[in-house]
């Protein structure tokens, strides 16, 4: 029966849940950290990068 809740997506939404959270948990503790300043700036100097590559393609 554990193939049918498989298929069905019931498994497979409890790892995403899981996931995310581990993630969201992830990031709480480096935004703690003392470099969380330059994290930040790096992660939007990358963001800002890449919709400037795509609008550049597009």
């Amino acid at each position: 029966m554990s193939g049918v809740s498989f298929v069905s997506g019931k498994e497979s939404g409890d790892m995403n849940i899981n996931n995310v959270s581990t993630l969201t948990a992830g990031l709480r503790k480096l935004m703690k950290h003392k470099y969380s300043d330059l994290f930040l700036l790096c992660s939007v100097a990358v963001a800002f990068g890449t919709l400037l590559a795509v609008s550049a393609l597009g």
